[in-house]
């Protein structure tokens, strides 16, 4: 429930909070980590697949074709409004991403088992890419996606693992 609750509730307050606990977890007792960190990869994946955050095309910018040609003034409030909620909205998977940084580079040459769950993760995220957000504000998480699958690249080229070819093409 620690992990599901938070993926559940889905927004930018929630998983910061659960990403401290989460943090703090995996520090005091080692022995609950990799279960919860693949309770946490389980919850990423669904969370893809229920085409949430990032890769939902709620806040995408509608094309311009369509848009009615309006010689009033603009609704600044309604502007700030719409742009705070597609931050927040992509937010919650910048954070399970910086999560997931951070505790690879913690364990990153700890063993070949987490290597593989991480880059399994990053690929299904990259390969979720094409649906996910087009919004200008998605821009950050997606480079953050990329960072962390640079990174996993490197330590998969480094310890000659089977991930490198299908990690380069999902980067690509």
């Amino acid at each position: 429930d620690i992990v599901h609750i938070p993926f559940e509730v889905f927004t930018a307050q929630a998983l910061k909070v659960a990403v401290n606990v989460w943090l703090t977890i995996t520090k005091e007792r080692t022995d609950l980590a990799n279960l919860l960190l693949v309770d946490v990869g389980s919850c990423w994946m669904k969370s893809i697949d229920q085409r949430k955050g990032l890769f939902s095309r709620e806040h995408d910018p509608a094309p311009e074709a369509n848009q009615p040609m309006l010689y009033s003034p603009y609704d600044k409030k309604a502007i700030n409004r719409t742009a705070h909620e597609a931050s927040q909205s992509f937010q919650t998977h910048r954070y399970v991403i910086q999560f997931f940084a951070s505790h690879f580079e913690g364990t990153m040459f700890q063993s070949k088992s987490l290597l593989k769950m991480f880059t399994q993760w990053a690929i299904y995220g990259l390969s979720n890419l094409k649906n996910a957000s087009l919004h200008p504000f998605a821009r950050m998480v997606r480079h953050e996606l990329l960072n962390f699958s640079v990174l996993l690249l490197t330590v998969n080229f480094k310890q000659g693992t089977g991930y490198v070819s299908s990690l380069c093409r999902a980067i690509v």
